[in-house]
């Protein structure tokens, strides 16, 4: 049995739940164990392709967004942290969705050498973009860059917007 955490609604008092798991050490042990087991060459993330992976982030984002579950979780934010409901509706939730496809304006430069704004990508789609480089000879070196996954990072979130901060610890692809 986990120990657990009461949260109540700091506008009145009231006991939301007295059933909320407080995680330990050990809690953290095994999630870093899980995901250093992702690492490894036979784990089915790994095995999965990148187009897959990014299917099934983009899907999380989309539960978060999802009109049923965007709602009971700003309503137990709200309720739990006494941000009004409609801010996390509006700000929160799609904060975390877009955490997770992390939009963001892609600058290119163009043929004729002038800087474009390209239209939004999203973190999800990194899984399959995530590539390595060569660079030209220097000194008599070419110069190669991998990137790959160096390790695992445990992640304590602030608690008092954990729908928006938690998309920041998921999105290592």
């Amino acid at each position: 049995m986990f120990p657990s955490l009461t949260v109540t609604d700091p506008a009145n008092g009231n006991v939301l739940s007295s059933k909320i798991p407080n995680s330990s050490s050990d809690d953290l042990n095994r999630a870093v164990k899980a995901a250093e087991d992702a690492f490894q060459r036979s784990s089915r993330w790994r095995a999965m392709s990148s187009a897959t992976r990014r299917q099934c982030i983009w899907k999380l984002a989309d539960l978060f967004v999802d009109p049923v579950h965007a709602e009971m979780m700003s309503q137990l934010e709200s309720h739990s942290f006494g941000r009004p409901f409609k801010l996390h509706m509006d700000i929160d939730i799609s904060a975390a969705a877009e955490g997770l496809r992390c939009k963001l304006p892609i600058r290119a430069i163009n043929s004729e050498k002038s800087v474009l704004m390209l239209p939004t990508t999203d973190y999800a789609g990194w899984c399959d973009k995530v590539t390595g480089e060569t660079h030209l000879k220097d000194n008599g070196f070419i110069k190669a860059v991998r990137r790959e996954p160096i390790g695992v990072v445990g992640a304590l979130i602030a608690w008092n917007g954990p729908v928006r901060t938690r998309p920041l610890a998921l999105v290592t692809v």
